[in-house]
Formats: structure tokens, C-alpha cells, sequence
């Protein structure tokens, strides 16, 4: 993207991600892309209003449009998964927002917007069954705490115990748990979990209503 703007800024609330993004600016010497570290929903508005806006698997539109239209005058892209359950979810439990969520909200606001879908593949090689286990165990660290299970009326659901968790993640295992297409296996990782992500690209000229 830095070939096509000006300036960017990008704005990631995970530091081990703005710490790689801003070694590979330094990498690739990129004079006009500016990496910060913090949460959208607690810094104030810049003191200029941005042109345009990419938000990739950013939260929930009706909570970040208030705060958007204090910071962008622009196009705004929305980039969020229409996928119902959790990517490597090992437990079943409903997403709390979708893809098509948003764009139900932007139909209630009267906003226009254009939306593109598509399928990407996001699976994940590994060296062993115990490194596929701990990245299962940690991407569904949040069934250890309850949860609302994604349905409109919040119906509490309990947490899992470790040992459920452990049961279910060798269950997703044995069932998921492939051998690596050629050109993965060639770079030394044997093992493979599938994984299709199915997005819906919410393209959006202006964020004011009846804009």
C-alpha cells in the first residue's frame, strides 16, 4: 500500500505486531508508513481528519463508526469474516459478530455501501502434533472463561474445564490434522490444519448517515 498513498499510518492494539510490522519498514526502508502501538477505542482524534480507512478484523462496526467519523472524511474499507464459528474453534461456539452483522448495521443507518466476498485459505503448518496442540490450546484459550456463545440473547455458556479443553482439542486434532501439501512439506513443517476464511469486504464512500 505505501506505493499508493502518501502517508499511512497503521494502527494494531498488539505490540509483537507493530514491532514486526515497524522492522520491516526499517527492512524495506519505507519512508512514509508510520506504525503505532494502541487502542483505537481510547486515543483521541488526529488533528487532521484521514482521506481513507482499512479496518481488518477491527471489532464490532456499530461500536468503531462513532469514533470513525471523528477520524476519517473519506472512503472506508471494512474487512470482516462471514465465517459463523471460529477459525481452529475446537468447541463449537458461534462467532459474536459477523461480516454480515455490519452490514446490517449499515442498513439500519441508512449508510450506502458496496460489498465484495471471498474465500482465502489460512491453514496453518507445523512441525509436530504438540506444536498444532499448543496453537489450538492457545486460540481457544477464552473457552476457559464463560462465554455468550454468540447468540443474540447472550445465553451464558460455561467455561471448560482444562482437561475438556485438552479432550477437545485432540478430538479437532485427530479429525483436522493432515499431512502437508508438497511445497509446505518442502520447507520442513509435516503437518498441516485446513482452514478457510470466507470474507465480505464492506466498501463504504461515506460514514455519515444518507451519505
Amino acid at each position: 500500500m505505501a506505493s499508493y498513498a502518501k502517508e499511512i499510518t497503521a494502527l494494531d492494539v498488539s505490540p509483537e505486531a507493530i514491532g514486526w510490522l515497524t522492522n520491516e519498514i526499517s527492512c524495506h526502508k519505507v519512508s512514509n508508513v508510520l506504525a503505532v502501538n494502541g487502542d483505537f477505542a481510547k486515543l483521541e482524534p488526529p488533528p487532521m481528519i484521514y482521506d481513507a480507512a482499512i479496518l481488518c478484523f477491527f471489532g464490532r462496526l456499530a461500536e468503531l463508526l462513532p469514533r470513525l467519523r471523528q477520524w476519517v472524511g473519506g472512503p472506508v474499507v471494512f474487512i470482516a469474516s462471514d465465517n459463523k464459528q471460529k477459525n481452529f474453534g475446537v468447541a463449537g461456539r458461534k462467532k459474536n459478530h459477523s461480516a454480515a452483522d455490519s452490514a446490517m448495521y449499515l442498513q439500519r443507518e441508512g449508510i450506502a455501501y458496496k460489498e465484495e466476498k471471498l474465500t482465502l485459505s489460512f491453514g496453518q503448518p507445523f512441525l509436530n502434533r504438540q506444536e498444532a496442540g499448543c496453537f489450538l490450546n492457545f486460540y481457544n484459550r477464552e473457552l476457559l472463561l464463560p462465554g455468550d456463545g454468540g447468540s443474540p440473547e447472550n445465553t451464558p455458556l460455561p467455561a471448560l474445564l482444562p482437561a475438556d479443553l485438552k479432550k477437545a482439542v485432540d478430538i479437532y486434532l485427530n479429525k483436522n490434522l493432515l499431512d502437508s501439501p508438497p511445497e509446505i512439506a518442502a520447507q520442513g513443517y509435516p503437518l498441516y490444519l485446513p482452514c478457510v476464511k470466507s470474507l465480505r469486504l464492506l466498501i463504504v464512500e461515506g460514514i455519515r448517515p444518507n451519505s
